[in-house]
């Protein structure tokens, strides 16, 4: 293990802007801690080298003696999808990691730097390790390094999409192993509204059945006898709040939030 990675707190809202801070996008993959010897560690220090052999040439090219933090993701659709980032660290067989390399493609996006060419940079602030990352790190095909921004704007913006929020620090030092609060995280509920097709009643409500057969409850008093009027039609239109996108392009953990 080179270092334990600094860890995000969470959070309800989102601060307001200021000059002391920055706001990243916050990836759904894997932390990250890699060197340019190379090696890549999981945030619990298990190598995961083997597993991406085409980010590991590519840290070759990068500055020697240098430790790097991130994550590494695997894309569909520009949406950071954790169930193919799995794909890609669950197997041991060589072949069959082989022949993920290329169906699940994965990048590694860097945010800090820990160690420059032999020197330690933790004890700089991140504003400093930011400088040296934008100047010294080269972007290859598979090593990115991950944007910011001093305002949330661009990241509200794709509310719907990503996963959410990274607020920290410039002024901190690079806490080693702490959730200390300077870096924080707030996960974004995705909106969407679908198309209701038929009903189910339940003891509390019913159990609403989308075009594409999701299944959504809705609770609270005389809510069967709602669903029935708004069905005469034979559909209506529902906003439901959910967490991600499942492999098969259901919604993960649905919930009813009005009509639309």
């Amino acid at each position: 293990m080179l270092f334990d990675p600094q860890l995000c707190k969470k959070i309800e809202r989102i601060p307001e802007p200021n000059s002391h801070i920055i706001f990243e996008r916050k990836l759904d993959g894997g932390r990250a801690l890699v060197s340019t010897k190379p090696k890549i560690y999981s945030r619990r220090g298990l190598d995961q080298s083997l597993k991406f052999p085409l980010i590991i040439q590519e840290l070759k090219m990068l500055p020697e003696d240098t430790i790097l933090d991130g994550e590494i993701t695997v894309f569909e659709d520009g949406i950071s999808n954790f169930r193919y980032f799995l794909k890609r660290v669950q197997p041991e067989n060589p072949f069959i990691i082989k022949q993920r390399i290329k169906r699940f493609p994965a990048t590694l996006w860097v945010f800090d730097i820990l160690r420059f060419k032999g020197q330690d940079l933790r004890d700089l602030t991140l504003r400093e390790r930011k400088s040296f990352l934008m100047s010294w790190i080269r972007e290859t095909e598979h090593i990115k390094v991950l944007k910011y921004y001093e305002k949330p704007d661009p990241l509200l913006k794709l509310k719907n999409v990503i996963e959410g929020v990274v607020i920290k620090d410039l002024g901190r030092r690079y806490e080693e192993g702490k959730r200390s609060g300077t870096w924080k995280k707030l996960k974004f509920v995705k909106e969407k509204t679908v198309t209701i097709v038929d009903f189910e009643d339940q003891p509390n409500g019913v159990t609403l059945v989308t075009k594409d057969g999701q299944r959504i409850d809705w609770n609270g008093r005389n809510v069967q006898q709602k669903v029935r009027n708004l069905m005469e039609k034979g559909s209506f239109k529902a906003d439901v709040e959910y967490q991600s996108v499942s492999e098969t392009r259901k919604m993960r953990f649905p919930a009813f939030k009005g009509v639309a």
